[in-house]
């Protein structure tokens, strides 16, 4: 009765763990006001209460927003999609329509080979007045995700039957709520939250007490031999040393190439060698991808031990003592000893070996083996300084967030780990730049072996003990968003290489002298560099599933602003484009394998990133007064246009403004005072300042 006229309507959704809506997204002089959404709200943990509280609110522009209505709407006992309406508090209604995903519909399986500590019993005195408190318990690396169910008006609560979960050495997060009834009252409270680690020197009769942070205690029995399920702290026995291949005295390569053909040979028939049974694990004929994801360099560090075991096998069966490791190619020193591409390659592996696959039933690789891989040290050369191989390098290792290294999927304006690997993948020509047939070339692995190398620096630059923390934690606000938790997941198909039968969890990847390996020296550590932000040729969102199979090498030119309207490709083709005066340089696409790959289907579009500044600069253009042209190059060396390929049309994006000496008028005159006007009106309309309904010019 206070308000005259009809509100300024929003919503806002709260879950125990987030909160969604505001008022942004507010309605005009509406008493049934209809919000499109969606709203995406995490529910939290897959254990979680599944409530959600609804608030509607009165937008009061600038004054204090008033409360309208509310009303508290539990799921659990609903299907994960459906429309229903819900009564509010003071006599209104909402019709709300919504979809559940990654709602946990069956227990996790215990890890394969994993220990398992037996939870006797958990007790808890001393707690505040609560109605019916229940327990949550969850894993840091491993799958466990397991309830207590509520124990109503117990004051001190006990759980005594026994249960198995999977040992986490990491540790787990125990949470103690309290359980409300009332399916129209208030929400589940959590009464309070402890970390904890089962101690595995206790054996078979232990006991933690922990005291609650609010009020009350906790005491757990449990047992637990961990002795035959987990590598020990120190440092393994039998430890590999990596070498630069180029660096190894010509006796070692040629061990290397033994056991490497060695590993080649089959059993019964074409494509029965564990070399090609390894190989088939990155693109066919198997489905295992991680690419774009952040266990994308652990899953590959797996990929890495399962060759590298089958090396050792390989050499003992030779008559040697299996103390090999995989050599690495260190292509950020382009040239050692007059080689840029390993010799010991070029002259063991000429052409794809006879019957290493079925070449009726291997495609392109079975038509083409070896023939358009870029072995030439002159072209790969160049190919690498295009790429700027070393520069993405030197930017990823100065990334501190594991996330953000691991992966292209967070790389908005950034490298990853995952970018020089794309473009060394690229520049190295057919069959490496299939994500299907690349690793059935053995410059496959030795590529892998530096990637991983460069991962390693990053690893011990921040310590393995801080990115397991920052592993765990995005992927658990990832999970909370609907997605896999991959931190505790299994990276699959591949078991602990000293621990047979015990699955390989990423956790196990950050220490790499517990997998049986060290290195012999890492990268440098960047110098820290202070450098004007840069502008790139931004190719957004690329989407694997609208590739078709297909990689490209994106060759990226400045042109002025409406001067080339006839544009075409300079003659002579990549080999000497670097010398022309409008080319910018390269960014590679790495394809997915389609349809047929899970990951490829769930994967998140990323972002390709080529930097112009310089081009720019040579040009004495401004950005705003640039064009960007693009001639791609696919797997196979032909050259197609953009338009053919799925890759989005690239924009140029840099620094919020350009000039920083320049006054902006209403009569600033040309493209680069327009741009930077432009640029002004983005900021003040995200600031608030300038009006929504007014056109950005």
């Amino acid at each position: 009765e206070k308000r005259r006229g009809a509100p300024d309507p929003y919503l806002v959704f709260k879950s125990h763990r987030s909160e969604v809506g505001g008022p942004r997204a507010h309605k005009r002089n509406d008493f049934t006001p209809k919000f499109d959404g969606p709203y995406k709200l995490s529910l939290g943990r897959p254990l979680d209460a599944e409530q959600v509280e609804v608030e509607l609110w009165d937008y009061d522009h600038g004054q204090e927003d008033d409360l309208m209505e509310t009303t508290r709407i539990d799921f659990s006992g609903d299907a994960p999609e459906g429309t229903k309406s819900f009564s509010l508090s003071r006599g209104g209604e909402i019709t709300l329509t919504w979809k559940i995903q990654g709602r946990r519909t069956t227990k996790p399986t215990p890890g394969r080979g994993s220990a398992q500590v037996k939870i006797k019993g958990i007790r808890i005195s001393e707690l505040p007045d609560v109605a019916g408190p229940y327990i949550l318990l969850e894993g840091t690396s491993r799958d466990v995700d397991e309830r207590w169910e509520s124990q109503a008006k117990q004051v001190n609560p006990e759980w005594q039957e026994p249960r198995d979960v999977d040992y986490d050495p990491q540790g787990y997060t125990l949470e103690v709520w309290d359980h409300d009834s009332d399916r129209r009252g208030s929400s589940d409270d959590m009464v309070g939250s402890v970390s904890l680690k089962f101690d595995s020197t206790h054996g078979k009769n232990a006991e933690i007490r922990l005291s609650l942070p609010a009020a009350g205690f906790l005491r757990i029995t449990y047992s637990l031999d961990v002795a035959d399920a987990e590598p020990a702290a120190g440092r393994p026995k039998n430890v590999v040393v990596r070498k630069e291949i180029r660096k190894m005295p010509r006796d070692e390569q040629q061990r290397f190439a033994a056991a490497l053909l060695k590993t080649m040979e089959n059993k019964h028939g074409p494509q029965t060698s564990e070399y090609a049974r390894i190989a088939g694990y990155h693109g066919w004929p198997s489905d295992y991808c991680h690419h774009g994801q952040e266990t994308f360099p652990g899953w590959h560090r797996g990929y890495l031990c399962d060759l590298e075991q089958a090396l050792i096998k390989a050499d003992k069966e030779l008559g040697n003592d299996g103390n090999i490791g995989l050599p690495y190619w260190d292509w950020l020193e382009a040239e050692v000893k007059g080689e840029v591409f390993p010799e010991i390659l070029r002259e063991k592996f000429p052409d794809l070996p006879k019957d290493l696959v079925d070449e009726k039933k291997a495609g392109s690789l079975g038509r083409r083996g070896y023939k358009r891989l870029r072995d030439s040290d002159r072209r790969l050369k160049k190919e690498m300084q295009k790429s700027r191989v070393r520069f993405q390098v030197e930017q990823c290792l100065s990334v501190a967030e594991h996330w953000m290294h691991a992966s292209t999927r967070f790389n908005r304006q950034s490298y990853s780990v995952e970018s020089p690997h794309n473009s060394m993948h690229l520049a190295l020509g057919f069959p490496m730049t299939s994500v299907r047939y690349a690793a059935f070339h053995p410059i496959f692995f030795l590529h892998h072996c530096n990637v991983d190398r460069i991962y390693e620096k990053h690893v011990q630059m921040e310590t393995p003990e801080e990115c397991a923390h920052e592993f765990a934690s995005r992927q658990r606000q990832l999970s909370e968003e609907g997605e896999p938790n991959r931190f505790k997941e299994p990276l699959d198909p591949f078991d602990h290489p000293l621990i047979p039968g015990r699955a390989l969890m990423p956790v196990d990847t950050l220490y790499t002298e517990r997998l049986g390996y060290v290195y012999d020296e890492l990268p440098p550590t960047p110098a820290m560099q202070m450098r004007e932000e840069p502008v790139f040729a931004a190719f957004r969102k690329v989407n694997v599933l609208d590739l078709e199979y297909k990689s490209y090498m994106l060759h990226v030119f400045i042109v002025p602003k409406g001067g080339a309207p006839g544009w075409a490709a300079p003659a002579g083709g990549p080999d000497v484009w670097e010398d022309n005066n409008n080319y910018a340089g390269c960014g590679a696409v790495f394809g997915g394998k389609g349809d047929d790959c899970c990951n490829c289907k769930m994967r998140e579009p990323y972002n390709v990133l080529v930097e112009v500044q310089e081009t720019l600069q040579r040009l004495q253009l401004s950005r705003h007064e640039a064009e960007l042209r693009v001639i791609c190059e696919d797997e196979e060396g032909e050259l197609i246009a953009l338009e053919e390929t799925g890759v989005p049309k690239p924009v140029i994006v840099g620094p919020l403004f350009e000039d920083k000496q320049s006054n902006l008028t209403g009569s600033s005159k040309g493209d680069a005072a327009h741009g930077e006007v432009y640029q002004l009106q983005v900021v003040l309309r995200r600031y608030g300042y300038y009006p929504t309904t007014s056109q950005l010019d």
